[in-house]
């Protein structure tokens, strides 16, 4: 759905679809796995379907600055796209976003609504939160000893810094491996092995 209420794209032609919405069904009642995620009552749909259930700007003149090194030849360069830096938006950006939203969500799964699959992972929180944290470390890459974090890092997507006590029994002069073990909902994940070295 568009509408003029919006703030315009720059191109004089896209001027009167300034903006995007969407909002409740007249005619669909709200499945229940849509009526049961937190904040529900905040759409004031009542019993009725939310149209949208993602959705992703669309307006060609915003989205990713990317760096194309590829050089396409004259006749992209004459449409001002070869190689440099060029703004990529529209549905040429919102359309793998969605996708890859859905992929990353799980797929379909074999529901009969996709939907229902990204609202699937709207329990508690929209990310999980990291329920063990530990450092693995020995003088191999076998490591062989463990040590929990001091504090578990929580949910997000930005870098968090935790640390562990390790035991006595570090031998003096000798260089020792490590590397951080993480788990959530999602499964097990391990960072990069790292050395250092004692005095």
């Amino acid at each position: 759905m568009w509408n003029d209420s919006g703030r315009p794209s720059r191109e004089e032609e896209f001027k009167q679809f300034s903006a995007t919405g969407g909002g409740c069904s007249t005619l669909f009642t709200a499945p229940s796995w849509q009526q049961n995620v937190p904040g529900w009552a905040n759409t004031a749909c009542g019993t009725k379907r939310l149209d949208n259930d993602v959705a992703a700007v669309a307006d060609p003149y915003t989205g990713f600055d990317i760096y194309d090194s590829y050089d396409c030849g004259k006749s992209c360069e004459e449409g001002g796209i070869g190689e440099g830096w060029v703004t990529i938006g529209g549905t040429s950006l919102s359309s793998p976003l969605i996708s890859s939203i859905y992929a990353l969500a799980g797929g379909s799964g074999g529901v009969g609504y996709p939907a229902a699959t990204l609202y699937g992972h709207l329990g508690q929180t929209s990310l999980y939160d990291v329920t063990e944290c530990e450092f693995e470390y020995g003088t191999s890459t076998s490591y062989g000893s463990k040590a929990p974090c001091k504090s578990l890092p929580g949910s997000g997507s930005s870098p968090v810094a935790v640390s562990a006590s390790i035991a006595a029994g570090l031998a003096a002069n000798t260089e020792y491996h490590f590397r951080i073990s993480a788990t959530n909902a999602a499964g097990t994940a391990k960072g990069e092995d790292l050395t250092f070295k004692t005095s």
